[in-house]
């Protein structure tokens, strides 16, 4: 932002050379006339010496210390223009030019509370003054104060100022305060034909994308496209609409022509990675990320890119220091830390995975229930505790190997779960006191002696902190015996022979595609003979028609969870991918042979495996891919188990 051209009827002075009778001046006339031609002349060497003059003689001249104020500020030393403008607001208040030149200068010397204030008395003196309101409103973005740029950008609109360039910045400011209708209005507004439109168009798709409207965001992005054809954010923001309509084959070139269009910016190479990334093109998704750090070694969200990739490849130590650099240079950045756990994990690095957990849910991070109680600490309890899930079924059974550990460590613990765990918590912990989660805080939990809180994917970092601390055990849940029993009658038989349950989907939103098979490509596993196949699939199962793949209709394991449980329970044998299915056979101590992912897809308890084992379910059997994305041989070797019996 420069300082306002150099005039001589900002403070009350006529701009052209004073005429005989007209100065106002009771000294210095010819010296400052002089002066001011000088100056606007460009010869500010002159012009300098004569304005120091007449200060030295009058120190209260308000035009002149305005104008060496100006002369100051326009070659570049704010710090010498600051006093001179500082005293020309002071002897003349009403003049807005002073004040804002005032601002200006304190504005390039980093003193953005000061100028904020000279400007904001500006605009009090003229509150029409456009560039001004822009400038101030600048300000308070560059501060992160959006919400108040945005009450001063709709003040100056609402005034009658239709200034397109003010609505601009109300669409930007607005889409910085995280309001994206208000952003996607404002954006609207600005007409076609004027130069404002390209930015309107930016921040229009932008909101868009923010307000999961990608489909509006596409055509928005190609109007950008179409209106500036060289600009990099066009074809940016095609790709990022076209990644979040999961099309990443087509957004990968849009990127490619972003980075080209703009060789210093690293977003584009970013975005890129993510795209290829999501394609499962891995190595060519850890260039994409180097080269945005070399445009940019700074970037957190290219190192980050880069560890995602690079774990994606098992290269998990390389990984850990991407992460590394993401987090010193992101260090609240909770997905960062996130990720990095999985790598640490990984490797077999308790203590530095369970470190980025406690980071993770630290209280002031962390959803918290509406309980009163600190934060359990990972010591001793005099008194009980009252634990809460918030993570998906299949979470909640995995805490639940933990909640005996936790009861020795305490006087007692009451377990706030999913209402459909409730009755087989209730019969597996009969020493424990088991709740439904509900909205509201349960009466149980704010009993006087309940002292403690912990989610329960908390309890990990403070009871298992080391191998030796997995226990061996044979299962920790019990289902109902008789409807046990029961099934087995149903599913047996004098042919029935082995009785295998299968499970091959996950209904995770942002993993299961990795995850889960087609129930055709069972084919080779289901032609094994001698064996009764039962589906312990939850959700739709219409792709059991057809297949020798029976279902129970008396069993929906999404609401009747206790009889899903003894639905597991009576099996010979589980095979399933990644979902509930695994975590409740484990849970059961029935054998479970789970089919893995490589490395895409895989949640953190699994990350945890020691060859074909893992370390919270003893029964479980793993079978992991060999190759990412290739399950055709995971099937094989499942299916040759099985006939080895």
């Amino acid at each position: 932002m420069g300082p306002p051209p150099a005039r001589a009827d900002g403070l009350g002075y006529p701009g052209r050379p004073p005429a005989p009778g007209e100065c106002r001046l009771d000294d210095h006339p010819i010296l400052l006339r002089r002066a001011l031609e000088l100056h606007r002349r460009g010869d500010t060497a002159a012009a300098r010496p004569l304005y120091e003059a007449i200060l030295r003689d009058r120190p209260d001249h308000a035009q002149a210390a305005y104008m060496l104020g100006l002369l100051h500020s326009s070659e570049g030393r704010p710090a010498a223009a600051v006093p001179l403008l500082a005293l020309a607001a002071r002897l003349r208040p009403d003049r807005a030019v002073a004040h804002e030149a005032l601002g200006n200068a304190l504005h390039r010397l980093g003193r953005a509370g000061e100028a904020e204030a000279a400007w904001r008395r500006a605009l009090e003196l003229r509150p029409d003054h456009r560039r001004l309101t822009r400038e101030l409103a600048d300000l308070l973005r560059a501060q992160g104060r959006h919400d108040e740029a945005t009450t001063l950008l709709r003040q100056a609109l609402d005034a009658g100022a239709d200034d397109p360039a003010l609505r601009l910045r109300l669409a930007e400011a607005s889409l910085s305060a995280g309001s994206f209708e208000a952003a996607q209005a404002a954006a609207r507004q600005i007409p076609d034909g004027v130069p404002e439109k390209v930015g309107a168009l930016r921040v229009e798709g932008d909101a868009l994308l923010r307000l999961d409207r990608a489909a509006e965001a596409l055509a928005t992005f190609r109007r950008l496209v179409d209106l500036a054809p060289g600009r990099w954010d066009g074809p940016n923001g095609l790709g990022l609409a076209l990644n979040r309509l999961g099309r990443w084959d087509a957004a990968v070139p849009e990127f490619e022509r972003a980075a080209a269009l703009a060789p210093a910016r690293p977003e584009p190479l970013v975005n890129l990675s993510s795209a290829l990334d999501r394609q499962g093109r891995l190595d060519e998704a850890v260039a994409a990320a180097r080269a945005a750090l070399d445009r940019d070694p700074d970037l957190a969200e290219a190192h980050f890119n880069l560890g995602v990739a690079l774990a994606g490849l098992g290269r998990d130590a390389e990984a850990v220091v991407a992460y590394d650099r993401a987090v010193d240079l992101r260090p609240d950045e909770a997905e960062f830390r996130f990720n990095r756990s999985h790598c640490h994990l990984a490797l077999g690095d308790l203590e530095s995975g369970w470190a980025d957990f406690a980071f993770l849910w630290s209280e002031r991070r962390m959803r918290r229930r509406p309980y009163p109680q600190p934060l359990w600490d990972g010591g001793p309890v005099a008194g009980r505790v009252v634990v809460w899930g918030e993570q998906g079924i299949g979470d909640e059974v995995l805490a639940a190997g933990l909640l005996g550990d936790l009861a020795a460590a305490s006087r007692g613990v009451v377990v706030e779960c999913d209402p459909r765990l409730v009755p087989l918590l209730g019969r597996s912990h009969p020493d424990l006191t088991i709740v439904p989660r509900r909205p509201e805080a349960d009466p149980a939990g704010l009993a006087p002696d309940v002292v403690c809180q912990a989610p329960m994917v908390y309890l990990p970092m403070y009871l298992r902190r080391s191998w030796d601390r997995f226990p061996d055990h044979a299962g920790y849940l019990t289902a109902d015996p008789e409807r046990v029993a029961s099934l087995r009658r149903r599913y047996g038989g004098p042919r029935a022979g082995r009785i295998v349950g299968i499970s091959w989907h996950s209904a995770n939103r942002s993993l299961g595609r990795h995850k889960s098979l087609d129930l055709a490509d069972w084919a080779p596993i289901l032609s094994v003979p001698g064996i009764t196949f039962v589906s312990l699939q939850y959700g739709p199962v219409d792709a059991a028609a057809g297949t020798p793949v029976r279902v129970d209709p008396e069993i929906d394991p999404l609401l009747d969870v206790d009889g899903f449980a003894a639905q597991v329970a009576a099996m010979d044998l589980v095979v399933t991918v990644s979902n509930s299915t695994a975590h409740f056979a484990g849970a059961l101590g029935r054998p479970c042979w789970l089919m893995l992912p490589r490395t895409r897809g895989l949640l953190w308890y699994w990350l945890m495996g020691r060859g074909d084992r893992n370390p919270w379910y003893p029964s479980i059997r793993v079978f992991r891919q060999q190759s990412q994305g290739e399950w055709a041989e995971v099937i094989a070797r499942v299916a040759a188990a099985i006939r080895d019996g």
